[in-house]
């Protein structure tokens, strides 16, 4: 239905481009140093970051690939493979989600994460987080 409405291309295009891509398992290294060269132009200092991992159920299927004499689908953590078949997946995604306090607390609340107990010492930080935020602006005009 989507792709009717926002021109998206076809699941066989999709799956054509995506044999193109060369993913490893394990860490990537082109990844780590383009995070490394980021961080170290634009530091994260103030800045909330979050770390998730998640754990996914994929389809057990097994697909030899030629050009690479490889057999994809089994157990792989990029170090070491196994003869097994893999039916979950890892996947972890790095994310800073602002400068404030607030902004971790703001995104468990938007999300529903937030337990009802939590509440109140959420909104005594947020109170923190602004009076900190008028108090650092203040004292910058003043200087």
């Amino acid at each position: 239905m989507l792709q009717k409405v926002l021109n998206l291309p076809s699941e066989s295009t999709l799956r054509q481009e995506m044999r193109k891509v060369q993913i490893y398992r394990g860490f990537n290294e082109n990844i780590l140093l383009a995070l490394q060269k980021k961080i170290s132009s634009n530091p994260l200092v103030g800045n909330v970051c979050a770390v998730a991992f998640d754990e996914m159920a994929i389809k057990t299927e097994l697909s030899y690939r030629a050009e690479e004499d490889n057999v994809e689908g089994l157990e792989d953590n990029g170090n070491e493979r196994s003869a097994t078949a893999a039916g979950h997946a890892l996947v972890s995604m790095v994310t800073v989600l602002s400068h404030s306090v607030t902004a971790g607390i703001n995104a468990l609340v938007s999300l529903d994460k937030l337990p009802e107990e939590a509440r109140k010492t959420a909104e005594f930080l947020e109170r923190v987080d602004q009076l900190s935020n008028a108090f650092n602006s203040y004292s910058r005009r003043s200087n």
